[in-house]
């Protein structure tokens, strides 16, 4: 998470937050070799020298929303947001699940038997029919899943309490967009137009156009990597190539809400 006097970064893990994060420190760092912050306050050049500091993110790197404090809850809150279908693929991608199981080695040994080789398919039928009912107490899942593993965590990082919606979601709760006033005020911007969302929320932020230019054509920036010899994908390993129609079809009817708040999603 990071703080500013303008808004509030909240950083979901692999949603393109890393960019958005590396590029704010990039613009503070700008403004405090040009001087602009050595006339001000003391107290004011504290608070300020904070963002450029390897610690800037001063509330963990993944704090939700509930974690601003008190002194920042009427700021605008910022986002990013990611495909379902493209997030599951990231996630199973970065192979953090290897260094930090799920479950103790010897338990995921008696679910894959070939453990940490799991395929995709084994991976997120692992996530939706195991580990997620496990996870959440006194919601009874379906054939269809009444939610899945990133309407959960996104719920969990921008809703003020999460288990009661979690316990409403619903064919009518998403259909009567009951999540709008259960939701924190977000400004969310799309993984897959990062660049281009995030200079627009800066520029209409009042951040100067002369300030923030470099960011439309900035490369995309990965966190590190756990495994280096196999963590991470190609650009030609597009998500469209891991699904079955079986897979799709799960992650289309449990990610239900994501989809109906971001249409352009649901391809």
């Amino acid at each position: 998470m990071i703080l500013t006097d303008d808004f509030v970064f909240v950083h979901q893990p692999k949603t393109g937050g890393t960019f958005v994060a590396k590029t704010l420190v990039r613009i503070y760092q700008a403004r405090t070799k040009r001087g602009l912050v050595h006339n001000l306050p003391r107290k004011i050049q504290k608070r300020v020298q904070r963002f450029v500091t390897p610690d800037f993110m001063v509330l963990g790197k993944h704090a939700n929303c509930r974690e601003i404090p008190e002194a920042y809850r009427d700021k605008p809150i910022l986002a990013t947001v990611r495909n379902p279908y493209d997030r599951n693929v990231s996630l199973y991608e970065y192979k953090w699940w290897k260094k930090s199981p799920f479950y103790s080695e010897e338990k995921m040994k008696e679910i894959f038997p070939r453990f940490p080789d799991i395929s995709f398919e084994g991976y997120l039928n692992f996530l939706y029919y195991i580990y997620l009912p496990a996870q959440v107490k006194n919601i009874d899942f379906d054939d269809e899943h009444s939610f899945g593993l990133q309407t959960w965590q996104f719920v969990d990082f921008f809703f003020e309490n999460p288990a009661e919606v979690l316990a409403k979601i619903g064919p009518d709760y998403i259909a009567s967009q009951g999540y709008k006033a259960d939701m924190h005020d977000m400004r969310f911007i799309r993984t897959c137009r990062l660049n281009q969302d995030l200079f627009d929320f800066l520029l209409n932020a009042g951040y100067a156009r002369n300030e923030i230019e470099f960011i439309l054509d900035s490369p995309k920036i990965f966190p590190p990597v756990l495994f280096p010899l196999e963590g991470g994908r190609s650009e030609e390993q597009t998500w469209q190539q891991y699904y079955t129609p079986e897979l799709k079809h799960l992650v289309r009817t449990s990610e239900e809400l994501i989809f109906a708040m971001f249409p352009e999603f649901d391809i």
